[in-house]
């Protein structure tokens, strides 16, 4: 019915209605993503049950290019 009486009335409360859910979410989101992180700090965004490539870090690069 509200919809039916005042369109941009309807259409400026679902617009306000949408921006607060997306800021919930990604709010939500941050809250997830920091609550997973490890504690130290380190290696934020690498699983750290994968050792992969732990053989060729070191000191945050590999040997393979060298100056010199």
């Amino acid at each position: 019915m509200l919809a039916a009486a005042s369109p941009p009335l309807f259409l400026g409360i679902l617009g306000v209605v949408v921006l607060v859910l997306g800021f919930v979410a990604v709010i939500a989101l941050a809250v997830y993503v920091l609550k997973r992180a490890p504690k130290d700090g380190s290696d934020i965004g690498r699983d750290p049950h994968l050792d992969a490539d732990e053989q060729r870090r070191q000191n945050g690069h590999g040997t393979r290019y060298r100056r010199g």
